[in-house]
């Protein structure tokens, strides 16, 4: 079996989700991230590509950037999934976003 590493999967992950072959980046934090259905270990990274970005039609319909703005107005509405709201959470109270 193989056991793959963090820094594998992360660059596995957005080669499949952004269609990014690499991507610098700096890990931020980690936590456990619990809610009624899963409990799952988090990995935060911060990572800058400037594109293009392609997304899996198969899973996404569309993507698009949001504005720090745009995701505060949204906060609470049913709009952003619980898991991005808690980890928007942490990035805030860590600084990483205003």
């Amino acid at each position: 079996m193989h056991q793959e590493t963090i820094k594998q999967a992360l660059q596995r992950e957005v080669q499949e989700e952004l269609g990014i072959d690499r991507l610098a980046h700096e890990p931020l934090f980690r936590y456990v991230m619990r809610n009624n259905i899963e409990s799952e270990l988090i990995h935060t990274f911060r990572g800058i590509h400037n594109g293009p970005f392609s997304y899996p039609n198969d899973e996404i319909e569309q993507g698009r950037f949001w504005t720090i703005q745009e995701i505060k107005e949204n906060l609470g509405k049913n709009i952003l999934t619980p898991n991005f709201e808690q980890e928007f959470e942490l990035l805030r109270k860590t600084r990483h976003v205003i």
